[in-house]
Parts: structure tokens; sequence; C-alpha cells
């Protein structure tokens, strides 16, 4: 879970995955939906950085796209960011419980 957390800060996880997550932690079977959208973006982030690496190139301490965001109205994106933290606050007291 330390590495996990350290690649993917808690601020940069959305908000639906935090309560998706929340709601599973009892649950037997258990998936993730957006695991094979995660995988794709984590792999493309990746080799583009590698590559830039490879080649001499700077690169950001770190980077992330946040497709679900660039697929909402601004409206929506707006009151998903605000929910964001409370999500994330009640993740954190459910796991403790």
């Amino acid at each position: 879970m330390g590495l996990l957390a350290k690649l993917i800060p808690a601020t940069k996880v959305p908000r639906d995955l935090l309560a998706l997550i929340r709601t599973g932690l009892g649950a037997k079977e258990f998936t993730f939906p957006q695991l094979v959208q995660a995988a794709d973006m984590f792999g493309v982030i990746a080799a583009t950085i590698t590559a830039r690496l490879v080649t001499g190139r700077p690169v950001p301490s770190s980077a992330g796209v946040d497709v679900h965001a660039l697929t909402m109205p601004w409206s929506a994106r707006l009151r998903d960011r605000l929910r964001q933290p409370v999500e994330a606050a009640r993740l954190l007291l459910a796991v403790r419980r």
C-alpha cells in the first residue's frame, strides 16, 4: 500500500473511485470498473516519460490526467472537485472501523 500511495497521491484519486472503494470494503466480490482505463493511462504516461528519460529530456516530478474530469461539464467538474476531500475523509473513517 505504501508504494501505491507514493505513486498515486490521495488527492489525485477520483471521488467516484473513493466512493466505490468505501462501499466495497466489506464485499467478498469487489471489482474496479476503471481498472482497464487506469492501466491504459498508466502505460501511456510511463512509456512517454521513459522515452523522454532515455533521450535525455527533462520530465516533471509528477504527471496525471483525469479523463473523467476532461469529459465532464465545468459545473460537474467543480462540484466533483469540492466533494473529493469529503469522500476521501469518509473512506478513511470507513477503513479505520
